[in-house]
């Protein structure tokens, strides 16, 4: 299946708490502004309700009670961000490519969120749960794969899989922290895995941190599934991985020691952190490259996936299930990621906003003129074909528009300079 991409880039604004949203697709683009909801901020009454802590489950890296995330409370949350982010003219143009591609059954949507900011700013546009957006319009019945973006100083690494596909799987369960149903979750990756000859599977239990990094030298892997204890310091919002030390006790690596635990790893292209915390970023005054995820996308990883927040057991074997099976029959990981989430809705809609996937915003940009270009070109050649229908031909109409708009927009200035050079040339002449 392809996908047609709708771009939403954050940028900084004058008023605190909102940011200047630049929206682009091939119907178009839009500007609007973003501002977080009262209720969505810092100790707002929702987000509140969202992960609120009972005791009625054992997630990963909470052994005394996990978020218990109403149905409701999700439902909300993710209205609340919908209307806040697509105003007026943003909301129309994502209702103009949602109709283009409405006649293409083959194509879908995928909304891309660029966090074009820095400092706070990119801390609290990353830990709000975008994977909750929710179009009270579609009542729940269209769900599109959502992917991170942020703003790195250093070109990523290209997310492409070589074949065979090599998974190195971490289970990490040193002595003094709370079990987890990893050997469950072995049994799962290596199912989804079992009639799939493309793929190579290893599993390493309990490293240090030195024996991982041997082994991800010895061969080419190109994916890494950590599976275990996350934890996330409050005060300074570093986050880390809990994995093993030679006399099995915990041994708590922050996101830049994994970073350079990786370094030289070229084959890496993506890790899956299957642990809580990884993906979030407490509020205040902290680091937004201090948690997990997003210390390894700063340092060139092509792809992370996390864990915003405690997960369930159940919540993780149900996404490693569909992610894996769906990675392996050829998906994108956006893709598989949006039907990994979907499986989480079914075994228990509460967490289906857990897994954040980020990429950096250096790799797989949309260039919007560039995608309007390609589809005018295929909208002319089919023309010369077969008559185009009313709507193919309004859209061609459209994109002459736009293209045409596009193109005077880029030459005019020039022609201005041309022109505003060759009156002093003129007065020079005139004044010899």
């Amino acid at each position: 299946m392809d996908y047609s991409d709708f771009a939403l880039h954050f940028g900084p604004s004058e008023s605190q708490q909102s940011y200047r949203v630049t929206a682009c697709s091939a119907a178009g683009r839009a500007a609007g502004l973003f501002r977080i909801p009262s209720a969505l901020q810092q100790g707002g009454e929702l987000l509140g309700e969202l992960w609120q802590t009972t005791p009625d489950r054992t997630p990963r890296g909470y052994p005394d009670g996990s978020p218990s995330h109403t149905p409701l409370a999700a439902e909300r949350v993710g209205i609340e961000l919908f209307r806040a982010l697509f105003d007026e003219s943003v909301l129309r143009l994502l209702d103009r490519e949602t109709g283009r591609i409405e006649s293409r059954p083959q194509v879908g949507l995928r909304l891309r969120l660029s966090f074009e900011v820095d400092g706070q700013d990119l801390v609290r546009l990353c830990s709000l749960p975008w994977e909750l957006l929710y179009d009270p319009r579609e009542n729940g019945r269209r769900s599109q794969p959502i992917v991170r973006s942020i703003a790195v100083p250093r070109p990523a690494r290209p997310l492409t899989f070589a074949e065979p596909l090599r998974v190195l799987a971490v289970a990490s369960r040193p002595s003094g922290l709370p079990a987890l149903s990893l050997d469950q979750e072995q049994r799962t990756l290596v199912q989804s895995w079992t009639l799939e000859p493309r793929v190579e599977l290893t599993v390493l239990d309990t490293p240090t941190p030195h024996e991982l990094r041997r082994v991800l030298l010895k061969r080419n892997f190109q994916i890494l599934h950590f599976m275990g204890h996350g934890t996330l310091e409050a005060k300074n919002g570093e986050g880390s991985l809990v994995l093993g030390s030679f006399s099995n006790e915990p041994r708590l690596v922050t996101g830049e020691e994994l970073a350079l635990l990786l370094r030289d790893a070229s084959s890496l292209r993506m890790v899956v952190l299957d642990a809580c915390h990884t993906s979030r970023l407490p509020a205040g005054e902290v680091n937004p490259f201090a948690g997990v995820a997003t210390a390894l996308i700063k340092n060139g990883l092509a792809a992370v996936l996390a864990m915003q927040l405690p997960i369930s057991d159940r919540a993780a074997l149900a996404f490693n299930h569909t992610f894996y099976q769906r990675l392996a029959a050829g998906e994108p990981v956006e893709v598989a990621v949006g039907e990994g989430r979907l499986a989480i809705a079914r075994a228990d809609p509460q967490e289906r906003a857990m897994p954040g996937l980020y990429l950096p915003n250096s790799e797989r940009l949309v260039d919007a003129a560039r995608q309007e270009r390609d589809r005018y070109a295929e909208l002319v050649d089919k023309k010369f074909q077969s008559p185009l229908t009313v709507s193919e031909q309004a859209e061609l109409l459209r994109l002459q528009e736009y293209l045409d708009e596009a193109d005077a927009k880029f030459y005019e200035p020039i022609e201005e300079k041309l022109e505003s050079v060759l009156t002093k040339l003129r007065q020079r002449s005139q004044a010899r």
